[in-house]
């Protein structure tokens, strides 16, 4: 009876697979714009000379050797607090511009950085100095709370080398 039940369930396995295949492929219907503000909302489309999108294999290119201070804003699609937080860090984009380099990690298309960073909530920002983490903030947080943490960090004096004598 086993040997049935294992065998039927197979054939409507395939029966089904061929029915699938039949199918025609579909183009994804395409998705009205939410109203603004609305939660539902995407993060807007920012100026991309202010907010960068990276990837896995530009990270190191992008923060990692970046002459400024890097703002990373780890999201997802689906994340509704990271719906609410992409206003803010495009704000702080702007409100830097020229100071700070402002950048966007998609959690879902690049999880070796997630994993690298051990980002396990999101919204999370992280701000680097010279390829270093030296601020982390998870969860949806304050413009001003940002702005304390990058305003330490721009205002952090370099090293300097004594003068010889």
């Amino acid at each position: 009876m086993g040997v049935f039940v294992l065998t039927g369930f197979a054939v409507f396995l395939k029966q089904r697979a061929t029915q699938d295949s039949r199918v025609p492929a579909q183009n994804p219907p395409e998705v009205s714009q939410p109203q603004p503000g609305s939660s539902n909302a995407p993060l807007p489309k920012a100026d991309d000379s202010l907010v960068k999108n990276i990837f896995d294999g530009t990270f190191s290119k992008e923060v990692g050797k970046s002459s400024q201070p890097v703002l990373v804003d780890f999201w997802a699609t689906w994340c509704g607090p990271c719906r609410m937080f992409g206003p803010i860090v495009d704000q702080l984009a702007k409100d830097y511009k020229g100071r700070l380099k402002v950048c966007r990690v998609d959690v879902d298309q690049n999880p070796r950085l997630s994993q690298t960073f051990q980002v396990r909530a999101i919204p999370t920002a992280i701000l680097f100095k010279n390829g270093k983490v030296m601020q982390m903030w998870v969860g949806l947080v304050s413009e001003e709370e940002l702005k304390t943490g990058v305003n330490k960090v721009l205002k952090r004096p370099q090293k300097q080398k004594p003068a010889e004598s």
